[in-house]
């Protein structure tokens, strides 16, 4: 009888720590986002391609949050504000449902809603696609760190 209680309690206690591991787990795996962002709508896909077998294209889709969050890390910068910032300015969409990249009416183009007029030639000269969804962020991770977050109205 002894034996069987024994048992009991190390399953009971494994099971306990699994159950409060995969907790833990699942909420850093979050940090940062809130439940509306975890289940918003699909992000958007690049119009990119890659060739597979040499022939066949296929789009690829990017994880842009995540995207956001590593080039911020490689910035320097703090990965929460430059997520609700590209939240706020494009819902993480880089195309809209055309497939063309995403303009505001002021000339503001991708992900980030960077500013043509204001920073399309420093783009240029920095080597960043600002139509490109990695020359996007990493425009918008420039500005930031030489300018600052408020060049963004949703920043205010």
């Amino acid at each position: 009888m002894k034996k069987i209680k024994l048992w009991f309690v190390i399953i009971f206690a494994l099971w306990l720590f699994f159950a409060v591991a995969t907790k833990v787990a699942s909420s850093w795996a979050f940090e940062g986002y809130s439940e509306a962002d975890v289940y918003a709508e699909p992000y958007a896909i690049s119009t990119e391609t890659t060739l597979i077998n040499d022939f066949s294209p296929t789009p690829v889709v990017y994880d842009i949050p995540a995207l956001i969050r590593l080039k911020s890390q490689e910035w320097g910068l703090d990965t929460n504000i430059m997520i609700r910032i590209i939240k706020c300015e494009s819902n993480f969409r880089q195309f809209d449902e055309s497939g063309n990249v995403l303009r505001s009416k002021t000339n503001d183009v991708g992900a980030a809603q960077i500013h043509v007029p204001t920073w399309g030639a420093k783009a240029k000269e920095l080597g960043h696609d600002i139509y490109e969804l990695e020359g996007n962020l990493n425009m918008a991770m420039y500005i930031a760190k030489h300018y600052s977050f408020s060049q963004w109205v949703c920043y205010k």
